[in-house]
């Protein structure tokens, strides 16, 4: 559980809800056990075609995400998702062990949600009905409608008691308090030490075209040789950086950029 809101989170609830403040916003992540994850290409928990919303905070195995928030004495949901078990079609080659490993991703979810709020002595889960979260869907994704009853729906009175209300599946924290199963506590450390992060602004001339002719032209004719240099040695010292580029001229230079890392 992560005292920040998810992606989208604070547009969601108040979607949904109608309100809702950032300090009250929650994300909570799912991660794979280590044993299990190490069955898969560390680079897939990473990819950017798979993991597209980049939950995964540096650490191999996120599976799913739900956003939560505080409201009085209960806990609301909005977005219950897993990247990873969504669009795994783009990695043709896993879809079959990711989806028969990770298909349970959304009971998980649920389950780690109810865990969370009997921790916090709340009353009850507020969580969305499949209609609820597909209304406020992007429609261009486009949702499917058998994915959110399956998420949404079915999942919550198939586990645990619930009851409707409105647009939303209501949990009582004590009558399922039986049906939890509670995390062990654990601590995992983390190394010591500063990060320099380094960034690059790629414009060549176009940024002082108006108030630097000279320096413009020459920068358009040593641009390229510079950025090959620096490619080079980051390269070479191991060091991965962020290229902010012009769009203009981003076609052209992308390539070497992610060959670079």
């Amino acid at each position: 559980m992560l005292p920040k809101p998810g992606p989208d989170g604070l547009r969601s609830i108040r979607a949904m809800a109608g309100r809702g403040q950032p300090g009250d916003l929650r994300e909570l992540v799912v991660w794979a056990d280590p044993r299990l994850a190490a069955e898969f290409p560390r680079d897939v928990f990473f990819d950017p075609d798979v993991v597209w919303h980049q939950q995964h905070f540096g650490r191999a195995g996120q599976v799913a995400t739900a956003d939560l928030a505080l409201d009085g004495d209960r806990v609301r949901t909005t977005n219950h998702l897993s990247d990873l078990v969504q669009r795994i079609g783009r990695r043709r080659e896993l879809r079959t062990r990711v989806e028969n490993r990770f298909r349970g991703w959304h009971a998980l979810l649920l389950n780690a949600v109810l865990a969370y709020a009997d921790d916090r002595g709340a009353a009850a889960v507020h969580t969305p009905s499949a209609a609820l979260a597909l209304r406020h869907t992007d429609p261009d994704r486009p949702p499917q409608a058998e994915l959110f009853d399956r998420v949404y729906d079915r999942v919550v009175t198939r586990l645990f008691q619930a009851r409707r209300e409105g647009d939303w599946w209501v949990l009582d924290v004590a009558a399922n308090r039986p049906r939890i199963v509670k995390p062990e506590p654990a601590e995992e450390p983390l190394a010591a030490g500063r990060a320099v992060c380094v960034c690059h602004d790629i414009e060549r001339g176009t940024g002082h075209l108006d108030v630097d002719p000279a320096f413009a032209r020459r920068a358009e004719e040593t641009s390229p040789a510079s950025l090959e240099a620096m490619l080079r040695i980051e390269r070479e010292r191991g060091v991965r950086a962020t290229y902010a580029v012009v769009g203009a001229i981003l076609p052209e230079i992308r390539a070497a950029i992610e060959a670079g890392g």
